[in-house]
Order: structure tokens, then sequence, then C-alpha cells
């Protein structure tokens, strides 16, 4: 199967985009919801606790109605909660909510702030009957749920995962393309007419870099059988020239130390030289 370097990055990409949101979606679900879920569920406890407590502090001031709401006043204000006194026909009795100056600024905001709210209920026995509803409610934004830490934390973990695939990428991106094209053009330098030096090719592949490394392959193996039949041409004409060169300086030779009394021998002779310089 080949894979194409311009198909082969845009899928590295889109795997690793998938990745990082697989990351941060995994760690949403296995720590910060599961931080949140815990975090609701003891803020729901502490509320049952305090209901239980308003219960038996109503019990203990009823009927004096003047001391139950100044009660219910101040733990709504300690305890940050709102405290809500029913009936048992459920008709509101009285009602303290908490309140402090920035809630007074974020009040009209409230609504597009996402909001936990939590409630609890509890009913108040005095003297041996039942007599009111409590009610105990508390709201928490989503910072106070999941606490700066998960924040800080979730941050973190994101640029944890991304300076990971980042520095994998580098890698990737240097042994499987920066190298290998380095030890291309490293052998540039090691080929000509008389040395063919392969040994830094890389190795081969299924790309475009397989593609063209086997064509440089190809290049300098075609090199070397072009300088090989330069050399077989150039001993072939050497060894063509260096026989009627032979003959003529034999002749010369002849001519120059031989005594030679014909001139019917002498045009022979130089006939011959300049048929054999007519050949060359």
């Amino acid at each position: 199967m080949r894979w194409s370097i311009k198909y082969k990055l845009p899928l590295m990409s889109l795997l690793l985009f998938l990745l990082v949101g697989l990351s941060m979606l995994s760690y949403q679900h296995f720590f910060i919801l599961g931080s949140g879920r815990q975090s609701l569920q003891t803020n729901q406890e502490n509320l049952d606790r305090i209901s239980i407590e308003v219960s038996r502090g109503i019990s203990d001031r009823y009927p004096h109605l003047d001391q139950i709401i100044e009660y219910i006043k101040g733990t709504a204000q300690t305890q940050s909660i709102n405290i809500s006194v029913y009936e048992l026909n459920k008709e509101i009795v009285f009602q303290a909510k908490y309140q402090n100056d920035e809630n007074d600024r974020n009040d009209r905001n409230d609504q597009n702030n996402q909001m936990f709210r939590i409630k609890s209920h509890d009913i108040v026995f005095a003297n041996g009957k039942a007599t009111y509803l409590v009610e105990i409610e508390n709201s928490f934004g989503v910072k106070e749920i999941l606490g700066l830490s998960i924040v800080e934390n979730f941050v973190f973990f994101t640029l944890t995962v991304l300076s990971i695939i980042l520095l994998w990428l580098v890698v990737y991106l240097h042994y499987d393309i920066v190298k290998p094209l380095s030890l291309l053009q490293k052998s540039f330098g090691l080929v000509g007419y008389s040395k063919n030096q392969l040994s830094f090719l890389p190795q081969k592949r299924n790309d475009e870099i397989g593609d063209l490394s086997a064509g440089f392959e190809k290049m300098v193996m075609n090199l070397g059988d072009s300088y090989n039949q330069q050399l077989e041409m150039i001993s072939s004409i050497s060894h063509d020239l260096k026989t009627p060169l032979t003959s003529i300086m034999g002749y010369i030779e002849r001519l120059l130390i031989s005594n030679i009394k014909t001139e019917e021998k002498k045009r022979e002779y130089y006939q011959i030289i300049y048929q054999k310089a007519e050949d060359i």
C-alpha cells in the first residue's frame, strides 16, 4: 500500500486533533465531572446536616416566632443559605435569604450563569407533634463546584497533552521527512563519473521520498554505466590510433636509417605513410 505524504500529513493532523479531543473529553468525564459529583454530594450532605440543626433550633424556640425569625435570619447569613419555613399544608410562614453586597450586584445576572441549586427538607417537631416543614436551599456556581484547582489542572493537562503531541510531531517529521532528505542531499556529494557511493541513500519507502530516492539511485547507476562506456570507448580509440601510428613510425624510421636507393621504393613508403595518416 502506498502512503503518500500529501495524504499522510493531513491524516496525521486529523488523528492528532482527534487524540487531543478524546484526551480532553476523557479528562472531563473521569476527573472534572467526577470531582463535580463528589463536590455536590458533599454539599448535599452538609446541607442535610444544617437542615437538621435548623429544625432543632426552631423546635427549641417554639412557639416564640420572634426568636425563631431572628434565629433563621442569623443562620441564613452565617451559613450563606436560604431558609423557608412552611406550615404542614405547604403555606409559607416565614423566609430568610442570604444577602451580601456581591449577591446584590449579581442577582440580575443569575439567569445568565450556570447555577447548581440543592435543597434539603426536614420536619420540625414541637411538643411531640409535627409543626413546620423546613426547606434549606443553597446555590453554587460552576467554579465553586469544580474548584479553581480543577480548572488549573484541566489547563495543565491540556497543555501537557499538546506539548507531548507537538514533541511527537517534531520527532516524526525529523525522522520521517527531514532526515531522509538530509541523507539524500549528503549523497549528492558522493556520486560522480568516477565514484558512486549509495550508502547514504534513505531506506526503501513507498512514498514521494522513496520515489525520489529510487530516481536518484537510477541516475547514479546510469552515470556509472556512462563512465564505463566512456572508458571502453577511449580504450578502443587508443587501440585504433596506436596501430597505424606504429606503422607510420616504422616506415619513417626505415626512410631515415635505411639506405634506400630507388625512388620507387621511397615513393611506396611515402604512399603507405600517407594512407595510414588518412586512415587515422
